[in-house]
């Protein structure tokens, strides 16, 4: 800073909600030890700035006390993307990515698809990527098939990336739901089947 010795740390941390979802760690420890951190630089006359990124506000995450009595924060709200806004970021990714133009109807489609499920623009840049891996290895130019498809194996990798990071109970429960409805072709479960099936299931692993 100008004028005085004292120095001004920001620290980023882009996607900080994954920290909540690993279930390696301990969230709270993890923050506490950030708050001490600041309030040591800070005794020591440096000032310290802590800009957590997260798709979430910190308040849907359960922390515990001496984190909640600690942490004074500022929350600044950003609205999702726009189609218009991701079919941009669309056509600049695309005109770095590819030698050849992309058809532009593809792309608003992708961009199309990001905005109404999510407003996310590396979910459209990944149904891009994915859907020209597609078609690339058919030899055929880019085409909204090749989205759909795309669309179609994201789904698959987040499905199993959801599972396999899942605790025990948790893949038994999705086990029950798949077993009624794609085995027994059920549309339609209550609570107390999913439990009893999970409570079958519970046992055939023990």
């Amino acid at each position: 800073m100008i004028g005085t010795k004292n120095k001004l740390f920001v620290l980023a941390l882009d996607e900080f909600d994954v920290l909540f979802y690993d279930r390696r760690g301990k969230p709270s420890d993890f923050i506490y030890k950030l708050l001490v951190m600041e309030e040591k630089l800070r005794e020591q006359g440096h000032l310290v700035s802590i800009v957590a990124i997260s798709n979430n506000v910190m308040s849907d995450y359960e922390k515990d006390d001496r984190v909640r009595s600690r942490i004074g924060s500022s929350e600044i709200f950003f609205n999702a993307y726009t189609k218009k806004d991701v079919l941009q970021i669309l056509n600049d990714r695309a005109s770095a990515a590819f030698s050849k133009p992309v058809d532009p109807t593809v792309l608003e489609y992708c961009a199309e698809m990001s905005s109404s499920e999510h407003g996310d623009a590396r979910r459209a840049i990944d149904l891009l990527r994915v859907a020209a891996e597609i078609a690339s290895s058919k030899s055929e130019a880019i085409e909204k098939k090749h989205v759909d498809r795309a669309a179609e194996q994201l789904q698959k990798d987040r499905i199993s990336l959801v599972l396999s990071t899942a605790s025990y109970h948790f893949r038994l429960v999705a086990a029950a739901i798949a077993k009624d409805t794609y085995v027994n072709g059920e549309d339609w479960h209550s609570t107390s089947s999913l439990y009893d099936r999970y409570c079958n299931l519970v046992q055939e692993g023990t």
